[in-house]
């Protein structure tokens, strides 16, 4: 197939990470994506109603290098990347050439943890400058929000898998159900000595570390991501470390002597999902063990590159007014690999009128304010009020202008019948972030115009980053 027929979306890497996962379900690579609003839009390099590019997806090593793939996606041509290799044991990948990407899936906060700051300050160089030579990735837009289940397993080596506990299906099995507390409460483990996973799922697993696996006892290590944990885990769990040859003990009794055996050597484990362990081929000793098990989520947004049209209209209309049913907390058991690659279905053909009805966008919306001026902070947020659009969330990160000046992170949202949830044809006032054009500009797009030009007045810099479906809207349903 020709490359202008391939979509190519961009995650952070490596493989079978959650990041993975999510772009998997966003963005199946084996399947149509049906349109299920927009039934009467039309491209002719699609087809009406179904469009189905093929879709591939590519890990890249950090946030910045996936920030970089997309601004460099309104330039011709293609753009130098530093893929990461699908194999644990290669050497880091020299860079070469990709074609330019379309879309990046990036996690941008835990429902346990909070915020990723790493993505939050890269989004505070998508505009807060003067000018926008001055701003790193002054092209990049939010178009979509995911939200992922979270779930942890404890996975070691087969090669120590002799010493894990047997006397639980659903140690092996996945059999645990998501109303059940973690598995193996009360069993022993083996005599782990180093966990490795990524620093956020600490927290994310903190009871059931505590009880098995206290942080003064085992040594834990971070890693960038909760698969590179396992392929570590992969490579190096099975080589036993260098000790003298066990020899076999002797404890007489009355009645007999009894052989023991020679002492277990300590083990590593990796904490990571379902996907990595099944990827690896680890033995799964635990799973859902975070501390609220079908309650960790972690939010994903879609980002694309606002001056470049979406080269395939139609299937960007579908994805971008997609509305999903909230994931069901309880996990897929390991035998249902097709559940991790399998997108969750949109809400059904007879729900379709109840969603429109009242769907609700978010958008997202960064500034600074002048921090010397008494009440400059709540003169900005009034100006959401007034013009009847609710705080979601709000978040703050240093601006590296000035010590101790800081960038805050709006989102706000506000419901309305039938419009349209891509954000095409706002009037930004001049503020930036958006390119497309379009002739849809409802009466949400004028509310919003509004709101920037109202913010304009109490703010120091001010950028728009984009608007998208509210996920969270189908629980009240």
């Amino acid at each position: 197939m020709a490359q202008q027929d391939t979509l190519h979306v961009a995650y952070l890497g490596p493989e079978a990470s959650f990041s993975h996962q999510a772009a998997l379900e966003l963005f199946p690579t084996g399947g149509t994506c049906t349109d299920t609003y927009a039934d009467t839009y039309t491209d002719s390099s699609d087809g009406a109603g179904t469009y189905n590019p093929r879709v591939t997806l590519d890990p890249l090593p950090s946030f910045s290098s996936i920030f970089s793939a997309i601004q460099q996606a309104s330039s011709s041509g293609t753009s130098a990347i530093v893929a990461l290799s699908s194999s644990a044991s290669c050497p880091p990948a020299q860079p070469i050439p990709f074609p330019t990407y379309d879309y990046a899936v990036i996690p941008i906060e835990n429902s346990t943890n909070g915020s990723v700051v790493q993505v939050f300050d890269l989004l505070a160089q998508c505009g807060l400058h003067d000018n926008d030579n001055a701003a790193l990735y002054p092209d990049l837009q939010v178009c979509a929000e995911y939200y992922l289940p979270v779930h942890h397993c404890l996975f070691i080596h087969p090669s120590q898998s002799t010493h894990a506990p047997s006397s639980s299906p659903s140690a092996v099995t996945g059999s645990h159900t998501e109303s059940q507390s973690p598995p193996l409460p009360d069993l022993p483990f083996p005599p782990i000595s180093t966990l490795y996973t990524h620093p956020q799922v600490w927290g994310q697993c903190g009871r059931f570390l505590s009880k098995h696996f206290p942080a003064g006892v085992v040594e834990r290590i971070d890693l960038g991501s909760t698969s590179a944990a396992a392929a570590l885990v992969a490579r190096e769990g099975g080589i036993a470390p260098p000790a003298a040859t066990p020899t076999t003990t002797e404890i007489t009794t009355s009645s007999s002597t009894v052989p023991t055996p020679p002492p277990i050597s300590p083990t590593m484990a990796a904490i990571s999902s379902r996907l990595a362990g099944r990827k690896h081929k680890l033995v799964c000793l635990a799973e859902n063990i975070e501390d609220s098990p079908g309650e960790n989520t972690t939010r994903f947004l879609v980002l694309r590159n606002s001056r470049r049209g979406p080269r395939y209209p139609a299937y960007h209309r579908a994805l971008v007014s997609r509305l999903l049913w909230s994931p069901a907390p309880a996990p897929p058991s390991s035998a249902d690999a097709v559940a991790m690659t399998t997108v969750r279905e949109p809400v059904l053909a007879d729900q379709r009128a109840q969603a429109q009805a009242h769907i609700r966008h978010k958008s997202l919306i960064t500034f600074t304010i002048p921090h010397t001026k008494p009440g400059a902070l709540a003169d900005a947020l009034a100006v959401f009020k007034t013009h009847g659009f609710n705080l979601t969330s709000i978040d703050t990160r240093p601006s590296r202008r000035r010590n101790w000046h800081y960038v805050f992170f709006v989102e706000c949202e506000e419901a309305l019948s039938g419009t349209a949830p891509d954000g095409f044809g706002i009037d930004t006032g001049g503020v930036g972030g958006l390119h497309d054009g379009g002739d849809d500009d409802d009466a949400l797009g004028q509310n919003l115009s509004s709101v920037l030009d109202g913010l304009a007045k109490y703010t120091e810099s001010l950028r728009y980053l984009g608007r998208f479906v509210d996920q969270l809207q189908s629980e009240e349903w």
